[in-house]
């Protein structure tokens, strides 16, 4: 097939379950010049015979067969595809029809080396779908506008998050030798991938467009057995590795050390308590020696991040204390939330990622959102997730006595004093800053669900 303008690859093994609707939304793309390169790792259920059924319907489609592992899978990919620009959709995913058209006029328009997008997290109980948007450069000021990341360093400051939103280009990747590691399994190989993209990229687009559909699963399970376990750091040493073979250790380690630190805490917060009590000792001799032997100096980390650095340095036992000290005040948070749980009136203070979570939240809980409000006036009297915004003066105004919920992670504390300073009392003031908490909450609320239907049937 000549003048491919996109080589969309998906990576898959033993995925029957969701890998023909992935299939059907890349094939049914409204930008026709497509490559599809599905690369099954030895699939031992019906997906090969999916795969051959679709090979079969559309000669877009190429069949290959790689080992396991989505490294491995994605760089066999990689290296076979023809096409200017490389998609991602992963097996158990799927992609809304104008994606790559949208994007890849986009990445023509400005040339780019890296695509990003924002994408819409989903969950599907019966027959009913619960949808949760997400902003992946929230509060950046980097949407819809050309980057240049060689002197910009907010694009590197994205993160993985969302790393198959949009389009890489081909001649890039290889240019850069930027692939995956291929360890075993599917652990975290989008890191050093998602790192170097952003790092090399010379010219970057992030559209403030969700056309990606991401299946979201249960983040209490997806890391907890034994073999798993140290994965996380295994690939953040491998990233390490990376750099400083390429000459950049010492221009970006602070990043780096952000990142890892920043991921650091999203990792403990999905692990179950049993693999904590396992984690907690490897992770400190992990950190300890990266301190000890990096000299980092922490220029990139929040405060929350250089009490983690402070907590290393001391005696495990402090280690441990460290971590005690954040269940408390995640399980203080939690118990905030459970006072959500009210009649009385509710405004959302905050329409960012953690604020489109939490009215998600209420809204499976049955309670009812008045209103959102914001600082940034851009927003006002405009509709966000079927709620209006106003200014959170015109929103005190209009309810006095309702109980707020503060939802952002860096600005938490400026707002409450905001609130407090307009009036609004402190037992009548909630605060939702973790985005992980709300997540699990979500899905726990989904499990009841889930049980209650079983029961009634």
């Amino acid at each position: 097939m000549s003048n491919v303008k996109v080589s969309v690859l998906t990576y898959v093994l033993n995925d029957a379950a969701h890998i023909e609707r992935c299939v059907r939304s890349v094939m049914s793309q409204t930008l026709q010049d497509l490559e599809i390169l599905l690369i099954d790792g030895g699939s031992t259920d019906k997906t090969l015979e999916i795969l051959e059924k679709l090979a079969m319907e559309d000669t877009r489609i190429k069949l290959i067969h790689s080992g396991a592992g989505v490294g491995k899978q994605f760089n066999t990919g990689l290296r076979l595809a023809s096409g200017k620009y490389i998609g991602i959709c992963e097996s158990d995913d799927y992609i809304l029809p104008d994606m790559y058209r949208c994007e890849y006029e986009i990445a023509e328009k400005y040339q780019v080396d890296v695509l990003r997008a924002d994408y819409v997290r989903f969950s599907e109980r019966g027959n009913t779908t619960y949808t949760f948007p997400l902003e992946t450069a929230a509060g950046m000021g980097i949407y819809d506008t050309l980057l240049y990341p060689q002197e910009d360093f907010r694009f590197l400051g994205m993160g993985v998050n969302g790393f198959w939103t949009g389009l890489y280009n081909r001649e890039f990747l290889l240019k850069n030798q930027i692939f995956m590691n291929e360890t075993q399994g599917a652990s975290y190989q989008d890191t050093t991938f998602a790192f170097l993209t952003e790092l090399y990229a010379r010219r970057a687009y992030i559209m403030n467009n969700a056309f990606y559909h991401y299946c979201m699963d249960n983040p209490n399970s997806s890391v907890n057995s034994p073999k798993k376990i140290t994965s996380f750091d295994e690939e953040y040493q491998m990233l390490k590795v990376q750099l400083k073979r390429r000459g950049m250790w010492d221009k970006y380690k602070e990043i780096y050390w952000n990142w890892r630190l920043t991921g650091q805490f999203w990792f403990y917060d999905i692990l179950s308590d049993e693999m904590r009590t396992v984690y907690i000792p490897l992770v400190y001799e992990n950190l300890k020696y990266e301190i000890e032997t990096e000299n980092y100096q922490g220029m990139e980390l929040d405060q929350k991040g250089k009490e983690l650095c402070d907590a290393a340095l001391g005696t495990l036992d402090r280690f441990r204390n460290f971590w005690d000290s954040y269940d408390t005040v995640y399980k203080q948070e939690e118990q905030k939330m459970n006072r959500m749980m009210t009649d009385r009136d509710i405004v959302i203070f905050g329409t960012g990622n953690i604020g489109l979570l939490a009215a998600s939240y209420l809204r499976l809980s049955d309670k009812m959102i008045c209103v959102g409000i914001d600082n940034d006036s851009d927003k006002w009297n405009k509709t966000w997730n079927g709620i209006q915004i106003l200014s959170p003066e015109e929103g005190v105004r209009m309810y006095p006595d309702a109980v707020y919920v503060i939802a952002n992670v860096v600005h938490f504390r400026e707002m409450k004093e905001q609130m407090e300073n307009m009036g609004i009392q402190k037992r009548n003031i909630t605060i939702c800053s973790k985005y992980d908490l709300l997540l699990k909450s979500v899905f726990n609320i989904l499990i009841e669900k889930d049980t209650e239907d079983e029961y009634a049937g």
